[in-house]
């Protein structure tokens, strides 16, 4: 509140908005309302909190989450361990363990250790149920081990490696992006829930041609194993800014950019310090006066591409290779 700029923790609300995107669209795709989840955290700190406060904003009833810490579950009127923050996470409930509490569950966040989750407490959660085990760089349950346990089971974890990412890299630098783009001096609870669901949303949109090429030709296609990566800038701006009641074009933020190519789908573009991922699609877009673009060499850049960028007007391409 002291200064004029954002203030953002990543680690910490990012996470709470990707976990939430992932829920909004588990939960679609398993056919659950959010206000009959059961759900269970483990994981009291910043990052565990931050979550459940997000889905009890987007309609999870707060009597239908459990929270668990190292000392099991988080109780009305447990007194070892407890903090202010603890406290106001504390249910009536008569499960002491996490395995207690997984009974019957339709959502476990992992933002604890590794391998606190067995086959056994998998097995004892509900129909369909969506698990993001979100401990790095080993999860709570591995995907493998999930995977063989339940074949309905919805299973993320926060590494790359495997399907379903959900971790803070996915919104990071977008979410402070939109919000700089905006001009905004904080960010909302309603600028949070709108990162989330525009995360969400870009999960469903088709997937580019040259992030299929990128993976080897793999398709890929909007479900229960489906990796997304794409950029979250545009649509936050004009999310924030309808939130903030803003109209600022994006054209006021068009200056000549320096632009890296990092992998054969995408630029970083750095502008005034700053660095964010843009499509090979949206550099095209860009490349009029002042741009300079440093291509890395990759023979799976396509011929036309490089040729759009080398005849843009004012564009100047250094080809490098890595």
């Amino acid at each position: 509140k002291q200064c004029n700029i954002p203030i953002f923790h990543d680690d910490q609300h990012g996470t709470a908005i990707i976990a939430t995107a992932g829920i909004l669209n588990g939960t679609e795709l398993v056919g659950k309302k959010l206000e009959n989840l059961k759900v269970v955290v483990n994981g009291a700190g910043a990052a565990g909190i931050s979550c459940v406060k997000m889905l009890l904003t987007c309609g999870v009833k707060p009597e239908r989450v459990i929270m668990c810490d190292s000392k099991g579950v988080i109780y009305a009127g447990r007194k070892e361990g407890m903090t202010p923050e603890k406290k106001q996470m504390a249910v009536e409930t008569d499960a002491r363990t996490l395995a207690e509490a997984m009974v019957d569950a339709d959502v476990f966040l992992g933002l604890s250790v590794a391998d606190c989750v067995s086959p056994e407490m998998l097995s004892s959660m509900a129909r369909d149920p969506i698990v993001f085990a979100m401990s790095n760089p080993d999860p709570e349950i591995t995907y493998d081990l999930a995977i063989a346990t339940r074949d309905d089971v919805i299973m993320a974890t926060g590494r790359s490696d495997y399907p379903n990412q959900i971790n803070n890299v996915l919104g990071f630098p977008f979410i402070f992006r939109g919000a700089l783009d905006v001009r905004s001096v904080t960010i909302s609870e309603g600028m949070k829930l709108a990162a989330a669901k525009a995360l969400a949303d870009l999960a469903k949109e088709p997937v580019p041609e040259t992030v299929k090429r990128a993976y080897g030709g793999q398709d890929f296609s909007f479900g229960r194993t489906h990796h997304r990566l794409g950029c979250l800038s545009d649509g936050l701006e004009k999310a924030y800014g309808e939130i903030l009641g803003l109209t600022i074009p994006a054209s006021s933020y068009s200056p000549p950019y320096t632009a890296v190519r990092i992998r054969s789908d995408s630029f970083l573009f750095f502008h005034g310090g700053m660095g964010y991922s843009v499509s090979v699609e949206q550099a095209m877009n860009y490349t009029s006066s002042g741009i300079q673009v440093l291509l890395v060499d990759d023979e799976r850049i396509s011929r036309e591409v490089e040729a759009h960028l080398l005849t843009s007007g004012g564009c100047r391409v250094v080809t490098a290779a890595l």
